[in-house]
């Protein structure tokens, strides 16, 4: 399967998310929890999550601004 650029995707998983600002996947889940301004995913079921990259690069300018 051909890797696809996390700027051409329509959603982002964590992994894509981890891959954006650099941390190990394991990290981004502990941020997740931990940030309370971290945006809200799209569910698709239990253990199938997805984030918008928009909100994911507001989140990111936000972190990055302070």
């Amino acid at each position: 399967m051909e890797k696809t650029d996390v700027n051409e995707k329509l959603l982002l998983e964590v992994n894509d998310i981890a891959q954006m600002i650099s941390v190990h996947p394991k990290t981004m889940y502990a941020l997740i929890q931990k940030d309370e301004t971290f945006p809200k995913p799209i569910s698709f079921g239990p253990r199938m999550r997805r984030w918008k990259p928009e909100d994911i690069k507001s989140w990111i300018e936000s972190k990055t601004a302070s």
